[in-house]
């Protein structure tokens, strides 16, 4: 798989609104390195409203908010209440929000960053590890 390829597919697992693609393909053609095309993918799903951008310090209540607003997750209307009453920190959260999304076969998918940003983005769960391994391709992380 190229490059190009490579994106095409990440942008298709990850990604509804086509903006996302269109803004990739023209960092790709302007020759923009892997992290200037990963900076412009994330910007495109945050402004697609695709992205739940929290920080480490974050906890359920507001993975809980952030994620209640992604498409996916408005569309399958999926009671996030139990994420929101996690008793500690993101990664407790994480934990519950699989278990909830996992019943209308969703997951979140996570876009590194820096340390501090624990970007998220919920993908069909029969998409995961097809995203993942993408993301790794393409990141080497």
């Amino acid at each position: 798989m190229t490059r190009e390829q490579t994106w095409e597919r990440l942008c298709g697992l990850v990604a509804e609104d086509p903006a996302v693609l269109d803004d990739v393909r023209e960092a790709l053609a302007e020759g923009e390195d892997t992290a200037g095309v990963w900076q412009v993918f994330l910007s495109g799903l945050d402004d697609a409203g695709e992205l739940a951008y929290l920080k480490a310090s974050d906890g359920p209540m507001e993975l809980e908010a952030a994620l209640a607003q992604l498409p996916r997750v408005v569309r399958a209307d999926v009671d996030l209440e139990s994420v929101g009453d996690v008793d500690g920190d993101l990664a407790a959260g994480v934990d519950v929000a699989e278990e909830v999304l996992a019943e209308v076969d969703l997951a979140t998918v996570h876009l590194p960053e820096d340390e501090d940003a624990h970007p998220l983005a919920v993908v069909e769960l029969s998409a995961l590890d097809d995203a993942e391994a993408l993301i790794e391709d393409l990141l080497g992380d």
